[in-house]
């Protein structure tokens, strides 16, 4: 598994884990020979957990991605309570999300009663739970307790968000 991030030099030298959106598509287009690929964008949003009788605030989740399936291909790590890593993102407005973060916004109750619970990011994204995995037991930098399907950017707001096709955005 090879990552690629960004170095910048001038007035000030930096590194980071981020490299310009539109890289993916070229990388995609220019690069044989690759198993597979994954292109994620990690995201912070205000969570809502709505239910028949209210709608409860769950605060703000800093541990987001927004990815494909091929995600859970790449890091197979992943143990599944419910739902199918290669299935669970293949639909727009899909999220999978961990065995904790499910007990924050659901409380202690069966993952296979999550399937098709919603999710409110930022007051307007609604998404459908579509899995569940285990909380991941080693250490790694790619911590996130909620992966939204890649799909969801072009069917939604976030189409302006994560501009693909820009290479100033990072």
């Amino acid at each position: 598994i090879f990552r690629i991030y960004t170095t910048s030099s001038g007035v000030t030298e930096s590194s980071y884990s981020g490299i310009p959106t539109a890289a993916a598509a070229a990388i995609k287009e220019h690069f044989t020979g690759l198993e597979s690929r994954v292109h994620f964008h990690t995201a912070q949003w205000h969570v809502k957990i709505p239910s028949p009788a209210s709608v409860r605030d769950a605060g703000r989740n800093d541990k987001i991605i927004v990815a494909g399936p091929e995600y859970f291909d790449v890091f197979n790590y992943y143990e599944w309570l419910v739902g199918d890593p290669r299935q669970s993102l293949t639909e727009p407005f899909s999220v999978a999300i961990s065995e904790s973060q499910a007990r924050v916004y659901f409380g202690d109750v069966d993952p296979f009663s999550l399937i098709g619970r919603e999710i409110h990011y930022n007051d307007s994204l609604l998404v459908t739970v579509s899995g569940v995995f285990k909380d991941i037991s080693h250490k790694t930098d790619l911590d996130f307790s909620e992966v939204v399907s890649f799909s969801t950017i072009e069917k939604s707001w976030l189409r302006n968000f994560f501009r693909q096709d820009q290479w100033n955005s990072i």
